[in-house]
């Protein structure tokens, strides 16, 4: 498990693999590269902003707190694996992919909101 707490920004390395993560960071934190939050483990967003980030996928099992503090752009993927309920985050916007593995119920009220990019023609 890791805590970050403070005020100035963070950054942590990709390919990551963590039981719990939890972020009470006002400056925020920048992953460069994946994290996964592993089985049955929680990413507690208490105050600064996760920016999952271009070509990043940020796979969890769930996810708590300040949920809208969790932000994506078009080539970020959120992937779900497990949980008892999967919520997506209203600030989650656009994503390449998005991924639920959990036999949870999804409560997708934000979906509308939500764009992927378009699919080449075959």
């Amino acid at each position: 498990s890791l805590i970050i707490n403070g005020t100035s920004a963070c950054t942590l390395p990709g390919g990551l693999s963590m039981k719990n993560l939890t972020l009470n960071n006002s400056g925020g934190l920048t992953v460069n590269g994946n994290l996964t939050i592993g089985t049955n483990g929680t990413l507690t967003l208490t105050s600064g902003t996760y920016n999952i980030g271009a070509n990043n996928t940020l796979t969890v099992f769930n996810i708590s707190g300040t949920t809208t503090n969790l932000s994506s752009v078009s080539s970020s993927s959120l992937s779900f694996q497990g949980g008892s309920s999967v919520s997506i985050p209203s600030s989650i916007s656009a994503l390449k992919n998005l991924m639920i593995s959990s036999p949870a119920f999804c409560f997708c009220t934000t979906l509308s909101n939500l764009s992927f990019p378009a699919k080449p023609n075959s």
